[in-house]
């Protein structure tokens, strides 16, 4: 996952596999909607595929990894489940 400069807003690169690999996203599942909040304390963050795929998570330290949010102790917003 990476940061992108562009204007008027920053672009979140999320990269699934490796460049050579066979590189298919099967499913993008959004977890929090307006109507519905999702919000989990670091030791509730869920894993996706058994750990093969990536949650998103809005934190106080921006928006990072599931795996990222464990190590760092962060809890927030699921926003998005990607395998």
């Amino acid at each position: 996952m990476k940061v992108e400069a562009a204007k008027p807003r920053d672009i979140l690169v999320v990269t699934i596999n490796a460049a050579g690999e066979n590189s298919t996203i099967n499913e993008i599942k959004r977890l929090s909607k307006p109507g519905r909040r999702v919000y989990v304390s670091a030791d509730d963050i869920p894993k996706v595929k058994n750990g093969r795929g990536v949650i998103l998570i809005s934190t106080s330290k921006g928006v990072i990894t599931g795996v990222e949010a464990k190590k760092q102790r962060l809890g927030g917003e699921l926003l998005v489940s990607v395998f």
